[in-house]
This record gives structure tokens, sequence and C-alpha cells, in this order.
């Protein structure tokens, strides 16, 4: 549901966004970003730490005016969790009691189609659904921000090493995800730093849905890097529409520390990006933001 002529089909397609809203700060920018979509029906969270990103998530869709937009915690994983939130989410926060498989559940039975998911974290709950009830994965279009080539020096990238089988899971499932690898994703310009415009736009008004972002921003670059890329944003474009990412069939598999190489699973990888449209595309999206307080609804614009 990418093409031009393609536009009233993917604007009544509910959107599920399983997000690790509270890590990097890209994350939240993309639950932001989403909110603007009149078809985002449901947001999940990944890597969850006793419902503290689900809450961090209903705060900033709350402020957004998107009540109507149910937050469900997903699968809680072990390891070290990066924050970036602080302690900016109400204890009064109310998240829904309802399992991500019940959620997801209620979205495909309002709809008769297919379903966009959008995921930015660990592919746990996706996994976790389609091990419960493999059919799930016929009605799902699954765009993933994750992986790392083989040839990377590194160990497998953060979203699969988080859960390696979860990815294994998803990848032997037969659903040909579309998969955003930091090969696209981690790049010069897709990035924000306090001197990006993007950051300057958080920063110049008192908004409290900016300062929301641009806290977690801040904190980012105080604690881990001077650098963020913006990955979610850049995997969200893609399932949106955006006609300034190329994508090509592959065929690819994990190797034995969870980093892509070719492989026997069919999926559809992001390959180029116009990375001039996409940063025209991603500071539009702040620009709103600011502007208006809360989202108002939108299509993605061509450019």
């Amino acid at each position: 549901m990418r093409s031009s002529d393609s536009e009233t089909l993917w604007a009544s397609t509910p959107l599920i966004l399983d997000a690790d809203i509270g890590s990097a700060p890209d994350s939240a920018i993309t639950v932001a970003i989403a909110a603007a979509q009149p078809n985002l029906s449901l947001v999940l969270t990944s890597d969850e730490r006793a419902g503290r990103r689900a809450r961090l998530a209903r705060h900033l869709l709350d402020l957004l005016g998107r009540t109507d937009v149910p937050v469900v915690a997903g699968r809680e994983l072990d390891g070290e969790t990066i924050w970036t939130a602080g302690d900016s989410t109400p204890a009064e926060s109310v998240i829904e009691e309802t399992g991500v498989g019940a959620a997801v559940e209620a979205v495909l039975s309002r709809h008769n189609g297919e379903v966009s998911w959008v995921g930015l974290g660990p592919m746990s709950n996706l996994a976790d659904l389609l091990s419960t009830n493999p059919e799930v994965g016929h009605r799902l279009a699954v765009t993933q921000a994750g992986g790392g080539s083989r040839f990377s020096p590194t160990p497998a990238e953060r979203n699969i090493a988080l859960d390696i089988p979860a990815a294994h899971t998803v990848l032997s499932a037969g659903i040909q995800p579309t998969i955003v690898s930091s090969a696209v994703a981690v790049f010069i310009f897709n990035t924000e730093t306090v001197d990006t415009t993007g950051y300057r736009i958080l920063a110049r008004t008192t908004n409290p849905i900016s300062v929301l972002l641009r806290s977690q921003m801040d904190q980012w670059f105080a604690r881990f890097s001077p650098y963020n890329d913006q990955y979610g944003p850049l995997t969200l474009a893609l399932a949106l529409g955006a006609d300034f990412i190329e994508t090509e069939p592959a065929n690819i598999e994990l190797d034995s520390s969870g980093r892509m190489q070719i492989g026997r699973h069919p999926v559809t990888r992001a390959h180029h990006v116009n990375y001039v449209a996409l940063g025209h595309w991603f500071t539009y999206q702040l620009a709103e933001i600011e502007r208006y307080g809360v989202v108002r609804y939108q299509r993605t614009p061509d450019w």
C-alpha cells in the first residue's frame, strides 16, 4: 500500500504501532507523528518495564488529543533498559488492562482487510501473536525497524539483540515483513543533534508536547550520545507510503549472533532513501505539532 494511487486505501487501513517509547527519543517522536494519522488504532509497547513505557505513551497521546487510541503494555524483557523520559509521566496515566492479543484482535475485528503493523523495538509482541495465532500474520502488513549486516564489527542491532528468538519467529512465519535496517537508518543525514532543524523546532516553544520530546532528546544527548538517529520516523514514513524510500525483495536469515545475512526467509528491504526529502518530511511533522499543540489529521505530503 505504498503506491501513489493507494492514498485512500492506506488512509483507511488501521495502524498498529509497537514502540519502545522512552528509550531513544526517536520512538516518542514517532508516536507523536503517528498520532496525526486518523488510522492510528492501537499503540503497544515493547521491552516494557512494569507499564512504564505504556504510561508514557498514554500521556503523550493524551497531550496530542488522541484519547481515542488505546495503549497496551507489551511483553517485558530481561536486560538493561535505556530510559530517557525521566519522571515526565504522570502517575495517573491509565492504560488498557487487556493483553496484546486481545487488543490486536479488537482492531482486526473492526476491519475486514489488511492492518498495518509498525515495529520500532524488539519483535517480542509480534512473535507472541504469530506463535499463538499464526493466521494473524496474513492480516498484517509489517514494517519493522531493526537488523544489521553480518559484516558489522559489532553484535546484532539492538532491536534484534534484545530478543533474537522473537526475530527468528517473525522471519520464519512466512509473512514477508518489510525490514528497515541500520544500513539505511543510521546515517548522518537522518540524525538529530542540538544544531539540527528538528531539535531547534522542539526547542523554540513551550508547547508541552515539544517540551516532552525535547526533554528526551536532552537526556539522550547528556547520557548516551550527541547524536540520535531518527530510525522510528523513517520506518513510519515507509509504512505510510512515502515515495522517498525505495525497497527491494531480499532473502535473509540471522547468524548465530543475530546479524542479518543472505538466507532463506523472504522479506522486503528498504535499500535507498532520499534523505533530503526525508528531512523535509520530518521537520514538517515537528512544525505541525509545534503549530497546533494537538495533532491535525494529515496525509503524508508528496516531496
